[in-house]
């Protein structure tokens, strides 16, 4: 199975993909050894599952009041009463809530917050592809410098007003998470979603060296034919569509998400609630994720995009823990409802989801930045006669 370049937002770590929290989180010298704080309100060890899990709830409160006010970035937590009661949970990372600049104060001030949490919604005000930057080929040594080709630039909208798609947000979000956890954005990929998840086909695309096992890319020519796709460089935007990977590799991140074990519930309902109030292309946002539901009712979740030689859709519905992974190796690809027909077989809904797909599409892809890009692309083709061999 070759590689294709998977145009989908990475988020699934933003708020601590797994239980644990980082590690090497020390507390000691907080509480006088011989002193408890609470020991004149002592209640007892808990006995009973029920006592346990109150006294989890409590330390839960607890612990993200104090992270709230505290520069510590993560704390982990295991608690267990004899044999029969465990609590393993992690807390901190990042704060959906903060202003970016906490983490990354080399961004500008722009006049007014945003938060991690308007990355995320692609309400943070930060511009699209301007001209033939979708076809960059300069690569970028850090997520830190890849910030320099939109930082200095004015917002098109007011932080949490308005949905506005852009990848260099997302970028910006990914040098908020290095600096929350520590490590380069590569790392972390690998420590925490691409090494647990088994992705082993899966990595970030630099443009610096050939994959030998990489599929050819193309795109539509002016007379609607396949043209080999120019080579591109995404180190730009890796955490806003910077992948290749495999259909097979997409199902083993689709089904750690629905586990039960990769990620919290907390974490996962986080993800996929959609945001009151804001929807695009009929399809209420999550966190990186659009919510809506298939004709029967049942809960459907989607993501997916475009890249220069790559198109990818993803469709979940965690209820029935049915998923597709769907990647063709051409950009702004003619496969129309294809994907939600062959959802629509799976789940018994034959020919009724053809509205899924035209969501996805539309959601990050009918924009006057889109139509610039299809224009430069189409330009680029024509001045190198990129046609297929």
């Amino acid at each position: 199975m070759h590689k294709i370049k998977a145009a989908i937002f990475v988020f699934a770590i933003l708020t601590g993909v797994t239980s644990e929290a980082p590690r090497g989180s020390r507390l000691e010298g907080m509480i006088p050894e011989n002193r408890h704080p609470d020991a004149a309100e002592s209640r007892g060890i808990p006995k009973t599952a029920s006592e346990f899990s109150e006294r989890v709830r409590e330390v839960d409160e607890y612990l993200r009041g104090f992270l709230k006010t505290s520069v510590v970035p993560g704390i982990s937590v295991a608690m267990g009463v004899g044999d029969e009661f465990t609590q393993l949970r992690g807390y901190g990372f990042l704060d959906l809530d903060a202003d970016v600049r906490r983490y990354v104060p080399e961004f500008p001030d722009k006049g007014a917050p945003i938060t991690v949490r308007d990355l995320a919604y692609h309400r943070s005000g930060i511009r699209h592809y301007r001209e033939d930057e979708a076809l960059s080929h300069r690569h970028y040594e850090s997520v830190l410098e890849a910030l320099k080709v939109f930082a200095d630039d004015p917002l098109v909208a007011k932080p949490g007003t308005a949905f506005s798609y852009s990848p260099y947000g997302y970028t910006l979000l990914s040098a908020a998470m290095e600096r929350a956890a520590g490590q380069p954005f590569p790392a972390l990929m690998r420590e925490k979603i691409l090494k647990p998840f088994e992705m082993t086909q899966t990595e970030l695309e630099t443009g610096e060296r050939p994959l030998s096992d990489q599929a050819t890319g193309y795109e539509a020519g002016d007379d609607g034919k396949p043209k080999v796709a120019p080579k591109t460089d995404l180190s730009v935007k890796w955490a806003g569509g910077g992948f290749v990977s495999t259909a097979g590799d997409l199902m083993k991140f689709a089904r750690a998400l629905l586990d039960g074990q990769s990620l919290r519930e907390e974490t996962m309902d986080l993800l996929w609630t959609p945001q009151p109030g804001r929807e695009a292309a009929k399809a209420t946002l999550g966190l990186g994720w659009q919510v809506t539901r298939t004709p029967n009712g049942k809960r459907l979740l989607m993501t997916g995009g475009n890249a220069i030689g790559g198109t990818t859709v993803m469709f979940i519905v965690p209820e029935e823990k049915v998923v597709l992974a769907f990647m063709t190796n051409m950009g702004n690809a003619p496969i129309r409802g294809v994907p939600a027909k062959i959802l629509g077989i799976l789940l018994g809904e034959d020919g009724a989801l053809r509205h899924a797909h035209r969501s996805v599409r539309a959601l990050s892809h009918s924009s006057p930045s889109q139509r610039l890009w299809n224009s430069s692309l189409r330009r680029v083709l024509h001045q190198h006669d990129l046609s297929v061999p």
